[in-house]
Protein backbone atom coordinates (compact mmCIF):
# COMPACT_ATOMS: atom_id res chain seq x y z
CA UNK A 1 0.00 0.00 0.00
CA UNK A 2 1.55 3.35 -0.53
CA UNK A 3 1.24 6.03 2.04
CA UNK A 4 2.24 10.00 1.03
CA UNK A 5 5.21 11.08 2.94
CA UNK A 6 5.41 14.84 2.59
CA UNK A 7 8.37 16.74 2.08
CA UNK A 8 7.22 19.12 5.54
CA UNK A 9 7.26 15.63 7.54
CA UNK A 10 10.81 15.02 6.29
CA UNK A 11 12.25 18.38 6.37
CA UNK A 12 10.83 18.68 9.93
CA UNK A 13 12.83 15.69 10.92
CA UNK A 14 16.15 16.80 8.97
CA UNK A 15 15.48 19.74 11.49
CA UNK A 16 15.23 17.67 14.43
CA UNK A 17 17.73 15.55 14.06
CA UNK A 18 20.55 17.85 12.76
CA UNK A 19 19.23 20.41 16.27
CA UNK A 20 19.55 17.08 18.55
CA UNK A 21 22.86 15.52 16.80
CA UNK A 22 24.20 18.80 14.84
CA UNK A 23 25.14 18.59 11.34
CA UNK A 24 28.13 15.99 11.07
CA UNK A 25 26.25 13.47 13.63
CA UNK A 26 23.01 13.63 11.24
CA UNK A 27 22.88 10.75 9.21
CA UNK A 28 20.69 10.15 6.60
CA UNK A 29 20.00 6.98 7.75
CA UNK A 30 19.05 8.53 11.29
CA UNK A 31 16.64 10.94 9.27
CA UNK A 32 14.73 8.68 6.80
CA UNK A 33 14.00 6.63 10.18
CA UNK A 34 12.89 10.15 12.17
CA UNK A 35 10.66 10.69 8.98
CA UNK A 36 9.41 7.00 8.97
CA UNK A 37 10.96 6.09 5.56
CA UNK A 38 13.05 4.29 4.06
CA UNK A 39 16.86 5.99 3.04
CA UNK A 40 16.10 5.26 -0.52
CA UNK A 41 13.32 7.13 -0.51
CA UNK A 42 15.25 9.92 1.24
CA UNK A 43 18.07 9.59 -1.72
CA UNK A 44 15.60 9.60 -4.27
CA UNK A 45 13.44 13.15 -3.06
CA UNK A 46 16.75 14.73 -2.27
CA UNK A 47 20.22 12.93 -3.23
CA UNK A 48 21.66 14.02 0.07
CA UNK A 49 22.05 15.69 3.18
CA UNK A 50 23.62 19.00 1.87
CA UNK A 51 20.12 18.64 -0.03
CA UNK A 52 18.01 18.37 2.62
CA UNK A 53 19.92 20.83 4.42
CA UNK A 54 19.59 23.63 1.90
CA UNK A 55 15.48 22.80 1.17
Amino acid sequence: MFRHISDEQILTATCDVIVAHGYEGSTTKLIATTSDINEVTLFRKFGNKANLVLA
